[in-house]
C-alpha cells in the first residue's frame, strides 16, 4: 500500500511596511513558479525587517522556505521554516510553519524530525488535519524503517556470529595443531632421551664386561702365565745347568743298560 504524503506549502501574502515591495514581488514570482527569483525577493524583504518576532517576519521566512522547498533544497527550507516558527506570534502561523518544516524534513529523509514537527503543528492547532495525516504517514514509515533496520541488524548479527564461529573454529584448529606439534616434539624428545639412556646403559654394560674380563685375566694362576727366560745367565748358573743335564744323561744310560735284551721278530712276506 502506498502512503500519500501531502506536501502542501502555505504561502503567506506579505504586506509589511518595510518589506512590502519585496514581499509582493516574491509572491508574484512564486505564483508564476519562478521559485529562485521569489526566494531572492523574500530574502530582500527579510533583510530590511526588524529581527523581533512579528507576523510579517514569520510570513517572509515561511514563504522563503516554501520557495526553497519547491526547488528541493530541503535542508535550507527546513532552516527557513524553523526561523518562521521562532518569528511567529500566533498559533496559526506557528502551526503552519511547523507543518511545512515537517514536509521539508520528510523531503530530506529525516522521518523522526518530521514526526516532531508535525506533532508541534498539531499541538499549536489541533484542527490542522494535514499535519495529523502526515504525522500518521511518517509514523508508519518510521515503523517500516525500524523493521527493516531490525532485519538488517539481525542479519548483521548473524553475520557477526558466523564470523565469530569461523574465527573460533580457526582458533581451535590452530590450538589443536599447536598442541599436536607440541606432543610430537615431546614424543621426539622423549624417544631421544630414551635412546640416549639406552646407549648410556649399553656403554656402562660394555665397560662392566670389559672390567670383569680384565679382573679375571688378572686372577689367573701364576703357572699358566708363560715365563720369559732370563736373558742374562752368569757363569755359575751356566755350570750348574750343564752339570744337571750331564747327570740326567748318565741316569738315562744306566736305566737303558739294566733292561734285558729282547729278541727281535722278523716278519716274512712269504
Amino acid at each position: 500500500m502506498r502512503f500519500l504524503l501531502f506536501l502542501t506549502i502555505f504561502v503567506s501574502v506579505v504586506y509589511a511596511q518595510n518589506g512590502t515591495d519585496a514581499g509582493r514581488k516574491g509572491n508574484t514570482h512564486y505564483t508564476e513558479k519562478k521559485y529562485a527569483e521569489a526566494a531572492q525577493y523574500y530574502r530582500q524583504g527579510i533583510s530590511v525587517m526588524k529581527s523581533a518576532p512579528s507576523k510579517d517576519l514569520s510570513a517572509l521566512y515561511n514563504n522563503l522556505g516554501s520557495s526553497l522547498y519547491r526547488q528541493k533544497q530541503f535542508v535550507q527550507a527546513d532552516e527557513a521554516f524553523d526561523r518562521a516558527m521562532l518569528a511567529s506570534t500566533e498559533k496559526g502561523d506557528f502551526s503552519r510553519a511547523a507543518y511545512n518544516r515537517g514536509n521539508a524534513a520528510m523531503g530530506a529523509q529525516k522521518t523522526e524530525e518530521a514526526l516532531e514537527a508535525y506533532r508541534q503543528a498539531m499541538l499549536a492547532d489541533p484542527n490542522n488535519a494535514n499535519a495529523r495525516y502526515n504525522y500518521e504517514i511518517a509514523r508508519r514509515q518510521l515503523q517500516k524503517k525500524g523493521g527493516s533496520k531490525q532485519n538488517k541488524d539481525q542479519q548483521k548479527q548473524q553475520q557477526n556470529q558466523s564470523q565469530q564461529n569461523k574465527d573460533q573454529q580457526n582458533q581451535d584448529q590452530n590450538q589443536q595443531n599447536q598442541d599436536q606439534n607440541q606432543q610430537n616434539k615431546d614424543q621426539q624428545n622423549q624417544d631421544q632421551n630414551q635412546q640416549n639412556k639406552d646407549q648410556q646403559q649399553q656403554n656402562r654394560d660394555q665397560q662392566n664386561k670389559d672390567q670383569q674380563q680384565q679382573n679375571r685375566d688378572q686372577q689367573k694362576p701364576e703357572q699358566l702365565r708363560p715365563t720369559k727366560p732370563d736373558k742374562k745367565v752368569n757363569q755359575e748358573q751356566a755350570r750348574q745347568i750343564l752339570e744337571a743335564m750331564k747327570n740326567d744323561e748318565q741316569r738315562l744310560l744306566q736305566q737303558l743298560r739294566r733292561r734285558p735284551a729282547q729278541p727281535s721278530t722278523i716278519e716274512k712276506d712269504w
